[in-house]
């Protein structure tokens, strides 16, 4: 689906060689990945306070508990949804600051995964309304999630902006992965 939806923006023809399209799979099974290690964040929390996994998938996970009192669920609960960025940040920043892995696409691909996650899921909270997202499960907890979201949205932007400024990762990404011939 995500290679499918790169060939669609940028074109069949702008992949010149089995090369690109290697990188670009690459690029996309990393990116997936990085999804898997977000559910895998809220499972690992699911675990750390005494609760069970019941199912786990590549976009959800489900676990329960076996307190009774409604105050400590809740805390439970709003801790276990911010998991997925914790581990996504974490992730984020061993590639960025690896430079063997700034030439991996599959590393690039799960990296702006990371990104992608702490930028996007406050954006769609709070511009487009949806509550069907991890901020929206933590504000059902009676939790604020404008913290969160900011802290979110500026490792998001932060991260960004230095592997932008990293002329092993923008070059690697506009070259080799997406075949454009520009500078970041």
């Amino acid at each position: 689906m995500i290679v499918f939806l790169f060939l669609l923006l940028f074109g069949w023809g702008s992949f010149s060689t089995y090369a690109d399209v290697n990188n670009l799979v690459s690029f996309g099974l990393g990116f997936a990945t990085g999804s898997a290690c977000h559910e895998i964040g809220h499972a690992s929390l699911i675990l750390a306070q005494g609760g069970y996994v019941t199912d786990i998938g590549l976009m959800y996970t489900n676990g329960n508990f076996s307190d009774k009192d409604t105050h400590v669920l809740d805390y439970k609960k709003s801790v276990v949804s911010l998991g997925g960025y914790i581990a996504e940040s974490l992730a984020t920043e061993v590639i960025l600051q690896t430079e063997s892995l700034h030439k991996n696409d599959f590393a690039l691909g799960w990296m702006y995964m990371g990104i992608y996650c702490n930028i996007s899921n406050p954006f769609f909270y709070y511009v487009l309304g949806s509550k069907k997202n991890d901020l929206g499960y933590y504000a059902s907890t009676g939790a604020d999630p404008l913290i969160p979201s900011l802290l979110m949205v500026g490792y998001g932007i932060y991260a960004l902006q230095r592997a932008i400024s990293s002329n092993d990762i923008s070059d690697r990404m506009s070259r080799n992965i997406f075949n454009l011939k520009f500078d970041f």
